[in-house]
């Protein structure tokens, strides 16, 4: 997927509003992941987000239970769609971790969508996400 503008700037948005601290915990803890993860969202990078994901992931959320790659990749391949469009941000409002456990809390608005409050949970399990929750209130735009 190709980089846009508007993502590089998402980027920026990201590593200014969301500064994760400095690690050493390794490639496959969770705040490893979870910086990448953010990171190939900003970009627009689908490939990337999915690379972070055990061949078997669950992601959980409003749109259903969806299993796997294809699945996973198709909704993000949707997300970053959306957040393409001129106009977008995101910004971290929370991030938790612990054990195997990463957790944050976000805003984002689109051309299409105001999301007032959205809530991500990964669990990981050697060095991948093996599950992954979503919990948001979107309000479409008139």
């Amino acid at each position: 997927m190709k980089r846009r503008s508007n993502h590089a700037i998402l980027g920026v948005t990201l590593a200014l509003l969301f500064p994760l601290p400095a690690f050493s915990e390794g490639i496959g803890h969770p705040i490893s992941i979870l910086e990448r993860h953010n990171a190939a969202f900003a970009a627009g990078d689908v490939d990337a987000m999915l690379a972070d994901y055990a061949e078997g992931a669950v992601f959980i959320g409003p749109m259903g239970v969806l299993r796997g790659h294809d699945q996973i990749g198709a909704f993000f391949t949707a997300v970053a769609a959306e957040f393409a469009k001129p106009g977008a941000s995101f910004t971290v409002k929370q991030t938790e971790f612990t054990d195997n456990v990463a957790y944050f809390a976000w805003q984002a608005e689109t051309a299409d969508n105001i999301y007032e409050l959205g809530g991500d949970t990964l669990v990981i399990e050697d060095g991948k996400i093996a599950t992954q929750t979503l919990t948001l209130k979107a309000i479409p735009k008139p």
